[in-house]
């Protein structure tokens, strides 16, 4: 495989750890390799933005059909309707406290509306996927599902509608389902992503007035994309940014068609950017619109239109709102003749417009308060406002109330805050998880605690037109979406739950009762061909949850639940299961908890187990904050010289968080034999691998006694790997070429070096230098698969896969070696075949056969999609690949690659688990899926 890079990228590239070999090279090493990561590592950090949402403004148009705003849940009677953004359409019987009914859809569920005995679900992102030979071709679009909830027991998908381009909003007016969608079409001009002028929105409409013949209405079109909608009940506006007016522009649709016809009308440029559909309102025949710009210190500006003629859009006045000059526009609300403006920088001004006069508006009056509100619900002359209150320096959330009898003179009656330190709402996005009642407001807020971690949390607050009085909270799992009253209780709806809250006394609220519409499956075990175990985490509790469940898949039979911190190993042992957790923070280690399941039905914790070492973290290391390099790889042994362990290691330095590449594919827990592995690092161990200094290392637990039996440090210039096999791990280790870590003026090299290690006896053989990295050992034919990455001219490089004879010792020999094919990325070796993806116009999967003497042929290769997709894992005979974000395909490899199954999923699997009856894919929050092997 040839590549060519500039010296740049290759010192920052983050993914390929290989090797070269070298008949005699720097360093006096046999082997030397091109260090691809050029020892670069650097720190990295996020900024997380807080986006301010909006719902549908009020309007004076009188409704001659019913306008239905979007939303996930829909209650008719006591059955409660919930889209559940990872299960699909869940119905629940809020009488009797039971699901009733779920129905799966493809896609990312977006937008619910129930109609008679018709549940209409709207996706985005579905994909639809289409096999052509061995490759699988497929395209995103959008998607309708017409669900007959005629019995609530028994619910079926009767039809689907595609939809050209990603949802972006819908509506539902009369007997009239009307969907947007946008398509986008990049191009590049000098690396930067513009927008083509093919892009545009799309409207659908679709009659549901006979629901046992929906049917598509019509479809239309406008010229330019559009991101932001507000309707009416006889008019769709679709907002969005025009790059050639570097402005925005709203196009009027014709919906007044009460069966579905659609027409095209006039559009109307604005400037600025429309951020949300409460920045539009239409009251009176005339559209107000409130729009902020990118540049020219944030303006603000307000812009009426006469929208009585739709062919013929009329702009009655454009103003700059100068006294919001440099200063980001967040709430917005019209109400009547009113319209509320909250704009920030310093401090929160609210401005009340009058709009008495479409074609002068004035504002009537200013109120400058701390902090900003992200949304108002206008109650006659009150306002309350969800926000952000940063006075005492953190992000609390906050609620205002506003009396505005007076426009000219706005006051704030009162103000609550809650959460500790900095806390945010899920209302900031979506408001409608913001519930205003008329003597109770429900508010979801999640943050950080010291104690407890992290938490979502509904806040109840008492209100009159006059003050606020902050009630009490409840804890719930999962991101809270809704909140809502009903009978005597109240209800939360999450991602993952819906609870019932006694809201009989405010002050004390209690859950009740709790119903799970899904789970994070994180893992899971086959323990035999008719059993299996999922493993449950829960973010909020923290806790780890061990079900036993039928095969194939079905109910549960029995479950215990452990409290282990983050989730990051799983291994099956005998009946066995074991379960390690990590914390980092306040008392980092690893936690091992057991769990027997030889009576399924009874699951029990056999054994518990701390373990004092700080825990390895999959992308990042903490390292010591001193150079590294020299002594020879740290106590690495060239051909022909000694091996031992030393005694001590301690680090008496400074730490600091590194990039470790690449750590998506390594594990921090290994079985081998009878002792669980843990990767870790730790100011001392009790003995250390190699002369240097130990910043890493491996904790070792006898599993019979489940006990601590020692640490080793791991004294290498830098591990590039650490694997199991057998009652044995295999350490991959690197030093750099002359020592240099971080080479400007040529192309970095180091060498590879492997050691075997006998965890039980914590003996270890002698570390040698060996043409690459790890990518597989057969101990029973000493065959070593290596691989391998060497420097050609103009920082060019070609990549290899190689066999060497090694049984453990010295002695390396050169078996067979193979070119890798360009755009190789991940490499999986899996006993008598070795698994390559690769990327060259699309995804594609090559295999290599290795005979039982290492030699290596081709065994075939497959154009897997021209699209996106990811070797997820592989066994001796077949290859798994996640395609699109929403399928799985199996490519049987006994002989050529061949596309045997495709399986449409919601969500795509980190992982693959092997039993001897099936695969499994958990898919987190979305399940698990059982494949064939």
């Amino acid at each position: 495989m040839r590549k060519s890079l500039a010296l740049l990228t290759i010192l920052l590239i983050a993914g390929l750890v290989a090797g070269c070999p070298r008949p005699s090279g720097p360093g006096g090493f046999k082997y030397t390799s091109a260090d691809l990561t050029g020892g670069y590592r650097s720190l990295g950090g996020y900024l997380n933005d807080v986006a301010a949402g909006g719902e549908g403004g009020g309007g004076g148009d009188a409704p001659a059909r019913e306008l239905v705003e979007p939303d996930v849940i829909r209650q008719v009677g006591d059955t409660l309707f919930v889209l559940n953004q990872y299960r699909g359409l869940t119905l629940v019987d809020l009488e009797s406290q039971t699901i009733l009914d779920q129905v799966a859809t493809l896609g990312f569920p977006r937008d619910l509306y129930v109609a008679g005995n018709r549940a209409y679900v709207l996706v985005a992102y579905a994909a639809d996927f289409e096999r052509h030979g061995d490759t699988v071709a497929y395209e995103i679009a959008s998607r309708l599902y017409v669900v007959d909830i005629s019995d609530p027991e028994d619910c079926a998908i009767v039809s689907t509608f595609g939809l050209e381009g990603d949802l972006t909003d819908s509506r539902l007016v009369g007997d009239v389902l009307y969907a947007v969608t946008a398509e986008y079409d990049w191009s590049w001009v000098d690396a930067i992503p513009l927008k083509a002028k093919t892009s545009a929105s799309h409207i659908v409409s679709v009659n549901i007035a006979d629901e046992n013949n929906i049917f598509k209405a019509d479809e239309v079109s406008t010229s330019n994309i559009g991101d932001v909608v507000y309707a009416t009940t006889s008019a769709i506006f679709v907002a969005g940014w025009d790059f050639d007016k570097d402005g925005s522009e709203v196009t009027l649709i014709d919906i007044s068609d009460p069966a579905g016809d659609l027409q095209v009308g006039d559009n109307v440029d604005v400037k600025g950017y429309i951020a949300d559909k409460f920045k539009m309102d239409v009251y009176d025949g005339v559209l107000r619109i409130v729009s902020n710009g990118w540049a020219d210190g944030r303006r603000t500006f307000i812009t009426t239109v006469d929208v009585g003629d739709p062919n013929d859009l009329d702009t009655l006045a454009e103003i700059e709102f100068d006294r919001a000059h440099g200063e980001t526009l967040f709430a917005t609300r019209f109400d009547g003749t009113r319209g509320y403006i909250v704009t920030f920088f310093q401090v929160d001004p609210l401005f009340v417009v009058d709009f008495t006069d479409p074609a002068n508006p004035v504002v009537a009056g200013e109120l400058e308060v701390p902090g900003w509100s992200t949304h108002i619900e206008p109650r006659g002359n009150q306002l309350i406002a969800l926000g952000v209150d940063n006075s005492n320096g953190n992000w609390q959330v906050s609620v205002s109330l506003f009396d505005v009898t007076d426009p000219a003179n706005p006051a704030l009656a009162d103000r609550v805050s809650f959460g500790e330190n900095w806390s945010w709402s899920s209302a900031y996005e979506d408001v409608k998880a913001l519930t205003v009642l008329d003597d109770v407001i429900i508010v979801p807020f999640s943050g950080w605690e010291e104690v407890g971690g992290g938490f979502d949390r509904l806040q109840f607050v008492s209100w009159t037109p006059d003050d606020l009085t902050k009630r009490g909270t409840v804890d719930l799992q999962g991101s809270i979406l809704r909140s809502f009253e009903h009978g005597d209780f109240y209800y939360g709806v999450t991602s993952e739950q819906l609870a019932q809250i006694d809201g009989s006394d405010l002050d004390h609220l209690e859950v009740t009762n709790t119903i799970t519409l899904a789970e994070n499956i994180a893992d899971f075990v086959e323990l035999s061909s008719s059993v299996g175990v999922e493993i449950v985490t829960q973010y909020d509790t923290g806790n780890t949850v061990a079900r036993a469940v039928g095969l194939p898949l079905k109910g549960g039979l029995g479950e215990v639940e452990v409290n282990i911190g983050q989730l990051v190993g799983t291994h099956k042992r005998g009946d066995d299961v074991i379960l390690v957790g990590a914390s980092w923070y306040d008392e980092p280690g690893y936690k091992i908890a057991v769990v027997d399941f030889s009576d399924p039905s009874e699951p029990e914790v056999t054994g518990e187990l701390d373990v004092d070492v700080w825990p390895y973290y999959g992308y990042w290391w903490i390292l010591p904050y001193y150079e590294i390099g020299g002594g020879g790889g740290g106590g690495v042994v060239p051909a022909g010289g000694d091996a031992g362990v030393a005694v001590g290691g301690d680090v008496a330095v400074s730490s600091i968080w590194w990039p470790w590449f690449p750590s998506y594919r390594q594990k921090s827990t290994l079985l081998a034999g009878d002792t669980l592995v843990l990767r870790c690092t730790s100011e001392s161990f009790d003995e250390t691998l190699g002369d240097g200094a130990a910043y890493e290392g491996l904790a070792l637990v006898d599993l019979d006694a489940l006990e601590l039996t020692t640490t080793v440090g791991l004294g290498f210039d830098a591990v590039s790997g650490v694997d199991a096999v057998g009652d044995k791990v295999y350490i991959s280790s690197k030093t750099f070429i002359d020592g240099t870590v971080f080479p400007l003026n040529r192309a970095p090299e180091c060498a590879y070096f492997i050691t075997e290690f006998d965890p039980a006896t914590v003996d270890a053989g002698p570390t040698v230098n060996v043409p690459g990295v790890f990518v597989q050992y057969n101990p029973g034919a000493d065959i070593l698969t290596l691989r391998d990455d060497e420097w050609g001219v103009n920082y060019e490089y070609n990549s290899l896969l190689r066999t060497v004879s090694w049984d453990g010792g010295l002695g390396v020999d050169e078996i067979d070696n193979t070119d890798l094919p360009d755009g190789a990325s991940t490499v999986l070796g899996r006993g008598g075949k070795v698994y390559i993806e690769a990327f060259d116009n699309g995804v594609r999967l090559h295999v290599v056969d290795l005979s039982p003497g290492g030699a290596m042929q081709s065994g075939g290769d497959v154009l897997v999609t021209e699209s996106w997709a990811n070797l997820i894992d592989a066994n001796g005979t077949s290859a798994y690949f996640g395609v699109g974000g929403g399928a799985i395909v199996r490519y049987d490899c006994s002989g050529d690659p061949d596309l045997e199954e495709l399986i449409e999923v919601m969500g795509t699997p980190s992982a693959i688990r092997f039993g001897e009856a099936a695969a499994y894919a958990p898919l987190g929050y979305f399940g698990i899926v059982q494949l064939p092997l």
